[in-house]
């Protein structure tokens, strides 16, 4: 079994956060705000990335498709269909309708259904992250059945597994593709990075790197600010959340936090699926804490978002004591 990374799982507690910020920035009525877009501009891709790079990393060595002593890629997709998509659909369309909301009319079921499975619900992260997971596994069985094992090759594969979703996208029309089209490239350099040691070195050691990417990142940044919804502010959207990549991991990697900091964001790290699922029920009118300048913006909208991750912690405890609702609910085996 491979080593579990702890600067990942404390990179990975550390995007939650940024998620939750995000959404109590949303709720608050701050989305002009400059900490709005700053958080916007990488902190999905940053998730999307590190999903990747931890299935790579576990996964690799046993995804190797012609071999029955080990994981196929039809136990791998039922494994993550069990883990992402049946807690994605029991909350979509049982606990967040049935449990945390408040209806006062009647409950439409072909509203929520309809809002689980074509639209773009609040939940989208995780239909998203497994058709990503899809695409991995038909590389992976590219990669094997052919025996493509250049790096030149690889990426010819994952180029023509992102014409195929494309593809799928104009003629399906399906917002979901979309997303994936989205986040494609975060995605496969976690991927390559844990899959490749040799890459995951130069990105989270290389300290010329890691300059370089931040300074294009604080060049370009400013461009991004209230341009998130038309195609210049997606392409720049795309190029900061690349670059923060490397710049995240880095800072991961060789940061010497305080040990009651790093402990903390890792036992967050690894409950990032049901902080996600959970922390919407949390997210009201919060505009009292639009007030102030900046400053006051983040400190009030991070101690909100800390006391929400906290919450959903003690939810996921509580909901971990059956065995039953610890599977179904959170994906755990």
């Amino acid at each position: 079994m491979k080593q579990r990374l702890e600067y990942i799982d404390i990179l990975r507690g550390f995007a939650i956060f940024l998620v939750v910020l995000g959404h109590v920035l949303e709720h608050a009525g701050l989305k002009d705000d400059f900490l709005f877009y700053f958080i916007y501009s990488f902190h999905m891709p940053l998730f999307i990335c590190i999903s990747g790079f931890v299935s790579a990393y576990v996964y690799h060595d046993k995804l190797y498709i012609n071999n029955i002593n080990k994981m196929g890629g039809g136990k791998f997709i039922l494994k993550k269909f069990n883990a992402i998509m049946i807690p994605y659909i029991l909350w979509s369309i049982i606990v967040i309708p049935f449990f945390f909301q408040t209806y006062h009319n009647s409950i439409d079921i072909g509203g929520i259904i309809r809002a689980a499975f074509i639209e773009n619900t609040s939940y989208w992260f995780l239909p998203c992250l497994f058709g990503l997971l899809l695409c991995y596994v038909a590389y992976k069985i590219v990669r094997e059945h052919f025996k493509l094992f250049k790096f030149w090759q690889e990426l010819g594969v994952v180029a023509l597994i992102f014409i195929c979703v494309v593809t799928l996208y104009r003629i399906t029309h399906y917002d979901m593709l979309r997303s994936i089209m989205s986040y494609y490239l975060p995605f496969w350099v976690g991927i390559f990075m844990g899959q490749y040691n040799q890459l995951r070195t130069i990105i989270i050691q290389n300290s010329s790197v890691f300059a370089i990417c931040l300074i294009i990142f604080c060049l370009i940044e400013g461009i991004f600010v209230g341009r998130m919804d038309i195609l210049t502010g997606k392409i720049v959207r795309l190029l900061t959340g690349l670059l923060a990549l490397p710049i995240m991991f880095y800072l991961a990697n060789k940061l010497t936090l305080p040990v009651w900091i790093s402990k903390r964001l890792s036992q967050i790290g690894i409950s990032t699926l049901g902080i996600y699922l959970i922390h919407f029920s949390f997210l009201g009118d919060l505009s009292i804490l639009n007030q102030g300048n900046i400053v006051i913006h983040l400190l009030g909208c991070s101690l909100v978002s800390l006391a929400i991750i906290e919450l959903c912690i003690l939810i996921i405890r509580i909901l971990s004591l059956d065995c039953v609702t610890k599977r179904w609910l959170l994906g755990a085996s």
